[in-house]
């Protein structure tokens, strides 16, 4: 039995004792929660900044908490606490100077405040003189109201100007109430907004039709042997674009549609990511240790499990990365 570490106690410090305890390597640790062992080491000393996305440190957190049977809720305090702490200590001379530069502008001379105010009446007069010499007619023209596409209509390729930049947890029930992402955003984990809008729902008769393909989950056999707590399944029953990523991953990498056909889905071997041909429609599998990142072109035609629990797909994610993780699979 693990004993219970005080908050104040660095995570670091909490994770190595812990360890220790246990008899572990780092190297055991790794093979446990997937976690590089030079990450392992960065965190048991704290530097997270080694880390390679400072975003994912509370999952790797979390998941060094579930193999070594610590309280994630104290490692995570015991993170933002440091945090905290960090504040850059300012020197007593340069907070001197900042305060003498603010004091020596609050004296401007009176003759130089006067003249910023004459030239900046002179721009917004020749502003507004423009406006109404060239734009005047637009003024009397009705303003119409803006029509609002439906994403699922531009299917195909993704919008480059918005898809790449964000994510997106959306707060529209995927699961059952009580899951997290009906509460709203979480404090860790990827930057995310409220999308709201509709959602498309699986199709039972979909949903039937593949019923003997393998749903995916922990028992499912990836290619080289590997398995993993979560297992994305995508069914297409056309073509349109794709991309998926899974932990560290900084964005979600395209899928791209094979030369070749791949007809049916084998019980083991599976490879991560490649579209099987299963009666008409096209089917992948993707596995990760703490969550998945799902971009569609479009959410019509699309059924999306997560380890085999049918989702509801938001229709505003269509063309961002949607973050797929545990709380889907919460009761």
């Amino acid at each position: 039995m693990v004993p219970e570490h005080p908050v104040f106690q660095t995570p670091g410090a909490m994770i190595k004792a812990a360890r220790e305890a246990k008899g572990l390597s780092l190297e055991t640790l790794s093979a446990e929660t997937r976690i590089p062992d030079r990450l392992l080491a960065a965190i048991e000393i704290d530097d997270f900044d080694q880390l390679s996305e400072a975003l994912y440190t509370r999952s790797f957190l979390r998941s060094c908490a579930q193999s070594l049977g610590l309280d994630p809720g104290v490692l995570i305090d015991s993170y933002e606490h440091m945090l905290t702490e960090q504040e850059p200590d300012v020197p007593a001379d340069q907070t001197w100077e900042e305060e003498t530069e603010v004091q020596r502008i609050g004296v401007m001379p009176w003759s130089r405040i006067g003249l910023i105010v004459i030239i900046l009446a002179g721009v917004a007069l020749a502003v507004w003189a423009g406006i109404s010499l060239f734009g005047g007619g637009a003024a009397d023209q009705p303003i119409s109201d803006p029509i609002e596409q439906d994403p699922t209509e531009s299917a195909g390729e993704f919008d480059d100007a918005t898809s790449d930049s964000l994510v997106v947890r959306d707060t529209v029930s995927t699961a059952t109430p009580g899951d997290d992402a009906i509460d709203g955003p979480s404090d860790d984990g990827p930057v995310t907004i409220d999308i709201g809008g509709s959602v498309v729902s699986p199709d039972p008769g979909e949903l039937a039709a593949v019923a003997t393909l393998p749903r995916g989950g922990p028992t499912l056999v990836f290619d080289g042997g590997e398995t993993w707590p979560l297992v994305l399944r995508v069914v297409l029953d056309h073509r349109l674009d794709i991309a998926v990523g899974s932990d560290g991953d900084r964005q979600a990498r395209d899928v791209a549609w094979p030369d070749r056909a791949y007809h049916g889905v084998p019980e083991e071997g599976v490879v991560p990511g490649r579209l099987y041909a299963v009666g008409g429609r096209h089917v992948a599998y993707w596995g990760a240790a703490d969550h998945l990142l799902l971009k569609l072109s479009q959410a019509e035609g699309v059924t999306v499990t997560l380890n085999g629990r049918p989702l509801d797909i938001p229709t505003r994610i269509v063309g961002h990365e949607w973050v797929l993780d545990r709380s889907r699979l919460d009761p």
